[in-house]
């Protein structure tokens, strides 16, 4: 089915919004069809007349296969659709008609994980596949009794946070390992390459030297962009000599008050963006950063593999904490177990070479 026109969304919409303040759901020029142009009767007919009270998914359903299509297919028309405490409905707010009904109403209290998982209540969305996070919760949270020892044994990285080149080390970490998480091995697991791009090592040799010894490791150990990589590496040394030593920085971070301010500190280092200033605190299980998503190709992978979108950075990490909070973990182990697992977890979504199916 072709994509709709600027006009015909804009008509999707004023007719929507007329249906939800109890006008007509009949086709203005299509007898036998809906406000929307679907068949009456049929499945999809019948989801958009639910949508208009609220229904559960297991209700959408009942009414038709592949719900989370139909709703993409409204999406696509300037219809959003809501889910409060469970329940679907047209987002009447992103639709400039006001709050939903009972959207009022408290929502219970979710209790905190044993794991730390957020005890905050669940949070007001609007997306084109919301299926995709009732299929996620699903599966990573079968997958989270299964590998709960492994995932166990992950935390234990936390010992990382003690070193006092920590900051050094996980810059270094995260350039080895960026674009492609195999380059660990030429940068950091090659004891001989490691050891020529270590702080220490750099301090003592002349800017000139400096920069040809890291460039030609970064040749050598393989990793992706290596030229690239290794302005980053030179950047990264000339901010930690500005802030006084590795020892210095790592104090200076830790100092910082929140887990954003943590964030915003670590932005300041070349080469680190959003995904990396969470995985280098992920990485040694940091307590400020226990709830959070490092967003990197693999999730991007799996999200546009079922087909979601997302605004921000900010936007994508939520809901992944969301699918989080659902499936009684925390941000951390949701971020480890697709990262680790994700051939496992396409597999149970029924994902087959890129393809949703």
């Amino acid at each position: 089915m072709s994509k709709p026109t600027p006009d015909e969304i804009a008509r999707c919409q004023r007719r929507t919004r007329e249906v939800l303040f109890g006008g007509p759901r009949t086709h203005e020029k299509k007898p036998g069809r809906d406000w929307v142009g679907n068949t009456f009767e049929s499945g999809a007919s019948r989801i958009n007349r639910m949508l208009i009270d609220g229904a559960t998914w297991e209700q959408l359903s009942q009414a038709r296969g592949a719900v989370d299509q139909h709703l993409r297919f409204l999406n696509e028309r300037g219809l959003p659709v809501a889910c409060c405490n469970e329940i679907y409905l047209f987002d009447r707010e992103g639709l400039g008609v006001g709050a939903p009904k009972f959207a009022a109403a408290s929502p219970p209290a979710r209790p905190a994980s044993r794991n730390g998982a957020s005890a905050a209540p669940p949070h007001r969305t609007s997306t084109y596949k919301l299926g995709a996070k009732d299929r996620l919760v699903a599966v990573v949270r079968a997958l989270a009794t299964e590998k709960r020892a492994e995932l166990e044994r992950h935390k234990e990285g936390q010992s990382g946070l003690a070193r006092p080149d920590f900051i050094w080390h996980y810059l270094l970490q995260s350039f080895a390992t960026m674009g492609r998480a195999s380059g660990w091995r030429g940068l950091i697991g090659n004891q001989e390459n490691y050891g020529r791009v270590t702080y220490s090592a750099l301090a003592v040799l002349t800017p000139d030297a400096r920069t040809a010894q890291v460039r030609q490791v970064c040749r050598a150990a393989g990793i992706r962009m290596p030229d690239r990589k290794a302005d980053f590496i030179l950047g990264c040394f000339e901010h930690v000599t500005r802030l006084g030593s590795p020892e210095a920085a790592k104090a200076k971070l830790l100092a910082q008050p929140s887990r954003e301010a943590k964030i915003e500190f670590l932005k300041r280092f070349p080469g680190i963006g959003d995904k990396y200033a969470r995985n280098i605190m992920m990485d040694v299980y940091h307590e400020d950063f226990r709830d959070s998503i490092a967003i990197d190709a693999r999730i991007k992978a799996i999200s546009a593999e079922l087909g979601l979108t997302f605004a921000s950075y900010e936007e994508h990490e939520a809901f992944y904490l969301d699918v989080a909070r659902e499936a009684g973990l925390n941000g951390w182990e949701l971020d480890r177990l697709l990262f680790n697992f994700r051939p496992e977890i396409e597999s149970q979504l029924g994902i087959i070479e890129g393809r949703s199916v």
